[in-house]
Formats: structure tokens, sequence, C-alpha cells
């Protein structure tokens, strides 16, 4: 597990240094206002990203630690399973696009971001590779992909490109993506998946009923991680959102320790589970408090430096995005929390429980949205941001008996003696 989580480390350290580099360059070179209608343009398609993923990559990864033995079935199943999704999720973004004002800046950009959607069903090599804790595999396909985006986003800068040509390199990032994943289960000797041949219907309907709560759950997500920017926009302008997504760029760069961990970590969960009760709760409480105290470190650390790393890597036009980013820092420790929440969920089959959570963060984040955002611009969204994380936590699993020891558990994850268990 250990050197699993090393290139996991690897994966995202180097992805987030270069992303890092490409992200400033370009933010200095757009500016707020010209960033914003960017970055509302990458939202957008997001909104229906999980419409592609159908909730499957944790509960395939779960099917194929259980089952060794039908992998190739639970591959070519889930793979069918994931190319209905993207077909579903672009039908849904082309109506949505046909619904968006003709006249926004933004709407010649999307033609470009949806494309980026194409990739998901690749996607169902990642999901072998984690189920075999060897995600040394995906490393040099996602660092490639990482590569040729911002290659492309900092030759886009050096020539002095329009707008929506930054908007492609989301595209051609989806597109190295999933050439690389193919190259890379070619290479590990991974059997042909063929869909239309080893699809089940049984494994279909398997598959399904554990993952639409989740794929529910992500919907919800997406509102209050993704349509949040476009609200931002329509309140407070695309300057104000260029300031406010600049700030949540930074905070995601926080998240690749925590996120890391949760990935490596969750087919030894899968076993602790197998193994009974009293092994499993040992190591729910030892994964919910290192995660916690690790997203605490990295919070702590961040609200210390964030106006130096705004200065120096955005400049002075995004120097409000620094209270973003320390808002963001510490939502990502309720974020890790949930995370672990949610593996602990599936393993447990109460994912249908997750989605009033989920619903709690989406209309307290956006109703903050609406009525802080007005007044207090970017700093405002990310407050509510900050608040609605905190209530997925710790107070919406509270609501029911049955979840109540969820909610008793993040907060008791904050104790220091919990990191001796």
């Amino acid at each position: 597990m250990l050197a699993n989580a090393g290139w996991l480390y690897l994966d995202q350290g180097f992805r987030a240094v270069f992303s890092l580099v490409a992200f400033s360059v370009v933010a200095r070179h757009l500016g707020p206002e010209q960033y914003g209608v960017l970055s509302f343009a990458t939202a957008f398609p997001a909104l229906f990203l999980p419409v592609a993923a159908l909730g499957l990559d944790y509960v395939v990864v779960q099917e194929l630690v259980r089952r060794p033995g039908d992998t190739s079935k639970i591959l070519g199943t889930a793979a069918l399973m994931l190319t209905a999704g993207t077909v579903a999720a672009l039908g849904l973004a082309m109506a949505g696009l046909a619904w968006l004002d003709g006249g926004h800046p933004a709407r010649p950009l999307i033609w470009w971001t949806i494309g980026s959607l194409l990739g998901q069903p690749f996607q169902i090599v990642d999901y072998f590779f984690q189920s075999r804790i060897a995600s040394r595999y995906t490393v040099l396909a996602r660092s490639a992909a990482n590569v040729a985006g911002n290659g492309w986003r900092l030759a886009l800068v050096a020539t002095g490109a329009e707008l929506q040509w930054f908007a492609a390199a989301v595209l051609v990032e989806a597109a190295v993506l999933s050439i690389g994943l193919k190259a890379a289960y070619r290479a590990s000797g991974g059997e042909v998946i063929r869909p239309w041949r080893e699809a089940d219907r049984g494994e279909a309907m398997r598959l399904w009923r554990a993952a639409w709560p989740l794929m529910a759950g992500g919907v919800a997500m997406a509102l209050y991680l993704r349509f949040d920017q476009l609200l931002l926009e329509h309140i407070a302008g695309p300057a104000v959102l260029g300031v406010y997504a600049a700030g949540v760029r930074l905070g995601d760069v926080t998240q690749f320790v925590t996120y890391a961990l949760i990935m490596s970590y969750f087919p030894r969960f899968v076993a602790a589970h197998g193994a009974g009760p009293a092994v499993f709760a040992a190591a729910r409480d030892r994964f919910f408090a290192r995660i916690t105290w690790l997203a605490v470190a990295v919070a702590a650390g961040v609200t210390v430096v964030a106006p130096w790393i705004t200065g120096g890597l955005l400049g002075g036009r995004f120097e409000n995005s620094a209270g973003v980013l320390v808002l963001m820092a510490w939502a990502n420790v309720f974020a890790a929390q949930i995370g672990v929440r949610g593996k602990w969920f599936l393993l447990e089959g109460w994912q249908l429980r997750s989605l009033g959570f989920f619903a709690v963060g989406a209309v307290s984040h956006l109703a903050g949205v609406w009525l802080l955002a007005p007044r207090f611009g970017a700093m405002g969204a990310a407050v509510s941001f900050c608040v609605a994380q905190a209530l997925m936590a710790l107070v919406a699993p509270l609501m029911s008996a049955k979840t109540r020891l969820a909610a008793v558990t993040a907060w008791r994850s904050f104790l220091p003696a919990q990191l001796r268990i």
C-alpha cells in the first residue's frame, strides 16, 4: 500500500506543481474578468460529469476486489454503462447550452469544454488499477495528459492566442489521458475489454443499484462545487468569479495529499470490512483521525502563507483570492471526512443515506452564495462553501439515528488521542 500511495503522491504532486505553474501564468495573462469567463466554460460541463460517471468508480473497485474471478464481466459491463452515461451527459450538456444566453461570452468556449466528457469511458482502466493497488500504471498517463494540457496553455500565453483556445486545453487533456490509459492497460498485460460481448444484464443491475445513489450525490455535489460558479457569475459578474475561481483552483491543490491517501487506502478498507466489525471499527476510526489531522495540518500551513502564495503566483489583481484560498483549505478538512465517510457507507450499502447530506450541502451553499455574494463577492461564496462542507460532515448525519455514528466519528477524529488508536 505504501508503494502505491507513493506513486499516487508522485502523480498528484507532479501534476499539482506543473498545473500550478501553468495556472499562475494563464491567470496573470488573462486577468480576473477573462479568467472568470474561462472558469464559467470549464464549470459548465462539470455539472454533467456525474451523469457520465454514473457513480461507478468506487463501486467497480469494490466489486473487482471482492470478485476477482468476474473481472472481465465487471469491466465489460461497467465500460458499456459508462459509454451510455457519457451519451446521456452530452445530450444534457447540449440542452443546457441551448438554454444559455446566445450572447454569453463563455458560449463559444463551452463547445470545446463539453468534449472532455468523451473521455469518461476510459476511466474503467483506472478503476482496474485501483483494485489491484497498482496505480503506477496510470501515473504516466495522467502525467502525460497534464503536460499536454498545460503545455498547450503555456504556448497559448506565449503566442497571445484568443480566449477560446484556452478552453480547448481541457479537450486536449481528456484526449491524451484516454489514449494513455488505454496504452497503460495494454502494457500491463490486461485482457482486452469487450463491452458488447462481456456485458451482463444482471451485473449491470447489480452495479446500478449500488451506484445510482452515488451518482445522485455526485449531481448534488456538482451543484455546489460547480453551479455555484455559474450562479456567482450571474450575481456578481465574471471578474468576481475570476477571483473566486482562482482561490478555488489553488485550494484544489491542497487536497492532493488527502485524496491520494483515500484512494490508496480504499482496498485495505474493503479488506478490513471483511475481517469483522471490530477490525473494521478500529480501521475506520484510525482512518478518520489520520485524514482529519493531515487536512488540518495542511490548512494551518496554507493559512500562514496564503497571501504570499496568491501574491507570488497571481499578482496584485487577484489579491482577494488569498482569503478564498484559506477558506478552501479549511473546507478540505470536512471534505476529507466526507470522502472517508462515503467509502464507509459504500461498504455498508448505505449510499442512499448520503443523498440527504448532499442535498443539505447543495441547498445551504447555493442559498449562501445568493445571500452573501451581492455584498461580499468572492469571500461570501467561499464562506458559504466552507459552512456547507462543515454541515455535511458534522451536522447532517445527526438528523438520523442510523447515521449518527458517522457524525460522532467525524467529531471525535479531531481529538489528538484518536491518532494513537
